[in-house]
């Protein structure tokens, strides 16, 4: 079982002063509460009351056995309390009786005070009867909380407290001076408190409460009757059933039959409790819930601030005496109201629209009026000044709040947003670019950007008056999403390059594999059309999923272009590689024509040089032509055909001019050799030649030195083949031409040898049979 916390505690003077342990144990509570607090006169069974409401049993709060009293001060039980049918839990409050020996009307006014600003339910405790002094009592109590409650809201309007010098200031405060303001702000965040509930607990009950023609009267309608009685006073009438939210009575039957003992020690578990008493504690609980749960519709303060308002009003109450009806409720009440705006303000998560806020102002103004005359009745003054003051200091606080709440509107928005842009950044990032401007506008426009706008249109709805900066926030995600469009743009746009890129790379090995040796023309162009095709082919199953994007046909064509670009360097390649080719064939017909021509021995005839040249054309020509013949389609081919066909025929006509001088130099050499010796027997032939049958005259007369040279030349050079004929004739003739100085068949010698022709011929001379011999070298 948790022990109890004191809160409050009696300073030296006979005042109030927090307990620093226990301001911050509720300083530690961040939950709303309800405060349920029971007063009364000292060694009422107030204790004992509350430890069995909080778990039925006599154990908790300090009970006393004897006439002293054990409670001072204000206690609280150690843990909330969570009843049934209730949103918060429950905080009761153990306080110190009234009346007991040593303390003063004054302190215990205070101390009520107190308790009757925090408290949300608040029980009064007696004894068997309810009587009229009590009543008074009470109703006196009542009145000096309720002007004690407007000091209290004047001194948060002026944000900290003032120690008197009428009144001694405490002596050890319980929060330091630097951190009173704060405390101060916390105090001026609780929203408006509206008055207790009130529950009399009439205690050890075994009386009807029938009086006169009263028949089977309850509780309530006892204590209802009794507050309506008159009171002993004329000048005045009797306010708690006005002044408390609602009033309610509960009567106890005594705990416990066992005797004298146990009625002193109720704490002891030994203790039997009469179902009596635990039937009426049981109805006790359930009233109390049943009057918290109607003040449920407004949530109560939270733990911090019931513990920062316990401090402000200790402060307060020790700083200055009560006043029997001071004249500042309006100013009470116009503060009252703007605390009450503040309160909407700080205390709600979301801040209301400025709509919602004029509405609350003119219930709150209804509201503060009434409870304004409320907090009048039985006063005699004229109080209609002061209503018109509180309508006037209304419309300021409204327009105070106003401005408040417009800012607070603004930064909730602007938070608001931060969330929602997040939220938005996290979608997108989701999305897997880079997909099609289908597919982006489905998923980024008509769904993310689609649920952001609904969503952020349910929360700008209630602020019409804040349609500019939740445009901008509208417009921010749009350009977030514009922006991310683009990069998905430019995402489309490098597959779209790399496809083009890799459908070149394709198309160049393709081509690279395609072309190990020279093709013709045809076959390049096959091969170029089936690379183009396969390179095509990869372009397309590498970005299909775009090809209805802007970009596609673009990066189609660059890549079609970039192949064909290709292409044609591959055809200036393949035409150098014919070139290579053809020159290499080319060259090897000629070394094919050149070994023909050297197996040859020159001199030869003239059917025998065609039948050479016709052997070398049909072995090496034809030869050539056939091997270019698969780049007959080819203009390199064409161009190194007519190249060779024109080296060969240089060849040709080189090959017979050999042929002609090695024929000359075939017969020259031995004619030179016989020319030197026939100059040696020149002498010996004085008879000049006739100009016809050189050599037949010199077989006749065996005179002729020409025919002698002839006959002589035709020795040395031996049987010659016949087409060789005609070449020796000319050869010797040729010969003979360079050796003779003169001609003997001149004019200046014709006479004579023509004379010794005929004398030769008359004289009848026998022929001589005469052989010239030619020397021996």
């Amino acid at each position: 079982m948790p022990a109890p916390v004191q809160l409050l505690q009696r300073s030296s003077k006979l005042g109030l002063e927090p307990v620093p342990e226990g301001i911050k144990w509720l300083n530690e509570i961040n939950l709303p509460v309800h405060v349920v607090a029971v007063v009364g006169t000292f060694h009422t069974g107030k204790s004992f009351l509350l430890n069995m409401l909080a778990h039925n049993r006599g154990s908790g709060f300090e009970l006393g056995s004897t006439v002293v009293p054990t409670t001072e001060g204000v206690w609280a039980w150690g843990e909330l309390l969570y009843w049934r049918d209730l949103k918060h839990p429950v905080l009761l409050l153990d306080v110190e009786g009234f009346g007991a020996p040593g303390n003063t009307r004054h302190y215990d006014s205070k101390l009520f005070s107190i308790i009757y600003v925090i408290s949300s339910n608040l029980m009064y405790n007696s004894v068997k009867i309810i009587d009229q002094q009590e009543i008074e009592q009470l109703e006196l109590l009542v009145r000096q909380a309720l002007v004690f409650g407007n000091r209290v809201s004047m001194e948060i309007h002026k944000g900290a407290v003032t120690n008197s010098s009428s009144q001694p200031a405490m002596e050890e405060p319980t929060t330091p001076p630097q951190n009173q303001s704060v405390m101060v702000d916390r105090v001026r965040n609780v929203s408006n408190l509206p008055d207790p509930a009130f529950t009399w607990v009439v205690q050890d009950f075994f009386q009807d409460t029938v009086a006169g023609s009263f028949n089977d009267e309850s509780a309530k309608e006892w204590l209802d009757r009794l507050l309506d009685s008159q009171p002993r006073e004329q000048d005045s009438s009797r306010t708690l059933r006005m002044i408390f939210s609602s009033t309610d009575c509960q009567t106890m039957f005594i705990p416990t039959l066992q005797g004298r003992q146990e009625l002193a020690y109720l704490d002891s578990p030994q203790v039997e409790m009469h179902k009596d008493y635990l039937e009426d504690l049981y109805s006790l609980k359930n009233a109390i819930v049943r009057s918290l749960s109607q003040r449920e519709k407004s949530v109560p303060l939270l733990g911090f601030q019931v513990g920062s308002l316990l401090e402000h009003l200790t402060r307060v109450v020790e700083s200055e005496s009560f006043k029997s009806m001071p004249s500042v409720w309006s100013l009470f009440w116009t503060q009252y109201l703007a605390e009450t705006c503040q309160g909407i303000l700080v205390k709600a998560e979301r801040p209301i629209s400025i709509s919602r806020l004029e509405e609350r102002a003119i219930v709150l103004e209804r509201t503060s009026l009434a409870s304004f005359e409320k907090g009048l009745v039985g006063y005699n003054g004229h109080s209609t000044p002061h209503a018109q003051k509180l309508k006037d200091d209304l419309t300021k606080a409204v327009e105070s709040t106003r401005a408040r709440l417009h800012e607070r509107i603004s930064n909730h928005l602007k938070r608001e947003s931060e969330t929602f842009m997040k939220v938005l950044t996290n979608a997108l990032q989701g999305i897997s670019l880079p997909i099609t401007s289908q597919q982006f506008k489905e998923q980024a426009y008509d769904t993310i950007l689609l649920r952001f706008k609904q969503n952020w249109n349910g929360q700008c709805a209630d602020y019409p008056t804040h349609s500019n900066l939740c445009d901008s926030i509208r417009k921010d995600a749009e350009l977030k999403i514009i922006k991310l469009e683009e990069s998905n743009r430019e995402q489309i746009e490098t597959v779209l390059e790399a496809a083009s890129s890799q459908a070149l790379k394709q198309y160049i090995s393709c081509t690279t594999n395609g072309i190990s040796v020279c093709l013709s023309t045809a076959e390049f162009a096959e091969l170029d059309q089936r690379c183009l095709a396969h390179g095509q082919s990869v372009f397309r199953s590498h970005c299909s999923t775009f090809g209805s994007e802007r970009g596609y046909g673009t990066f189609s064509r660059a890549a079609q272009f970039s192949m064909n670009t290709q292409a044609a360097e591959l055809r200036k390649t393949n035409s150098e590689c014919i070139r290579g080719l053809a020159s290499k064939y080319t060259d090897e017909a000629i070394k094919c024509i050149h070994s023909i021509f050297s197996s040859e021995e020159l001199p030869v005839g003239k059917s025998k040089m065609t039948a050479i040249l016709e052997t070398a054309r049909q072995t090496c020509h034809e030869e050539f032509l056939k091997k270019l013949s698969n780049f007959s389609d080819h203009d390199v081919a064409s161009e190194e055909v007519e190249k060779f066909s024109k080296e060969m025929e240089r060849l040709n006509t080189n090959f017979v001019g050999e042929n002609e001088e090695s024929l000359k130099n075939h017969f020259k050499w031995r004619l030179d050799e016989l020319a030197e010796q026939l100059e040696k027997i020149r002498p010996d032939f004085i008879i000049p030649c006739p100009p016809i049958q050189r050599e037949a005259w010199t077989q006749l007369t065996g005179f002729c030195f020409e025919g002698k040279a002839r006959i002589l030349a035709k020795e040395k050079i031996g049987p010659v083949d016949e087409e060789l004929k005609e070449y020796l004739e000319g050869a010797i003739s040729k010969w003979y031409q360079s050796m003779t100085k003169e001609s003997l068949w001149s004019y200046e010698h014709f006479i004579i040898p023509l004379v010794v022709a005929l004398v030769t011929i008359l004289l009848g001379l026998t022929r001589v049979d005469k052989t010239v011999a030619l020397p021996e070298k």
